[in-house]
């Protein structure tokens, strides 16, 4: 299986929608979401133009039948959409919605989403594992993101290796960092890649995957992931916007 894993969209519709385009050329399996679908914050994305629409962006993930799950942004205005449906959540996680309103990441512009949209939601995935394959949208225990870690985390990443021998998994997917290139930890070092730099996936480690986001960088440009299970092959891609 050959999987394409798109992260921290943010709205950003121009960026999805070359992504996607170019996603169709490699001829891809499956479509892995992490996350962060939803947040547009105008201060916080400068680099960005006008073409922003939640609504579209999970209409295209859709069509494309892509696996969505849920990262912190998408958490904090879901709840407040979905106020009764994720009151359990809200209970869960009461630092993340007492806090967020302080933090500058969260002065997003409002979404209004379509019944057809919310539909999505009404499973709320945190985390997904297909064969000895996971994905989430960060690392366990903070699966969607709610609180960040420092940024020299390497050593946090003992929890979640802790969980992907629980779950009997060789390789995890997550974003959140807004990376501005794969990186690859493993259980013996980390490693920054070049886009199109391909490498093999040793079974013999555990591995975990720090995807680049879809929305546009300072650079003006796009990623993705590509990571074929039948060759261990992974690498990412950039598109220029």
């Amino acid at each position: 299986m050959k999987y394409a894993i798109v992260t921290d969209i943010h709205e950003d519709l121009e960026a999805l929608t070359l992504v996607i385009r170019d996603i169709k050329n490699i001829r891809v399996n499956e479509i892995i979401c992490l996350g962060d679908v939803i947040g547009y914050n105008s201060t916080y994305y400068k680099f960005t133009r006008n073409d922003f629409s939640a609504n579209k962006c999970y209409e295209i993930l859709r069509q494309n039948n892509a696996k969505i799950l849920n990262g912190n942004h998408d958490i904090y205005h879901l709840s407040k959409i979905l106020k009764k449906q994720f009151s359990k959540i809200v209970d869960k996680f009461p630092d993340f919605f007492n806090k967020i309103n302080n933090e500058y990441s969260y002065n997003d512009q409002d979404v209004t989403l379509s019944e057809r949209n919310l539909k999505i939601y009404d499973d709320v995935k945190f985390e997904l594992v297909i064969n000895d394959i996971g994905f989430s949208h960060f690392l366990y225990p903070n699966t969607f993101g709610w609180y960040q870690l420092p940024k020299n985390h390497l050593e946090s990443v003992k929890s979640h290796f802790k969980r992907m021998i629980l779950l009997s998994t060789k390789i995890w997917f997550i974003g959140h960092l807004h990376s501005s290139a794969m990186q690859l930890i493993t259980n013996l070092d980390s490693k920054y890649f070049r886009s199109d730099e391909k490498t093999i996936i040793s079974s013999d480690n555990l591995n975990i995957v720090n995807c680049p986001p879809i929305c546009r960088s300072q650079n003006n440009t796009s990623a993705y992931t590509i990571y074929d299970s039948k060759t261990y092959e992974l690498y990412y891609k950039t598109v220029n916007l």
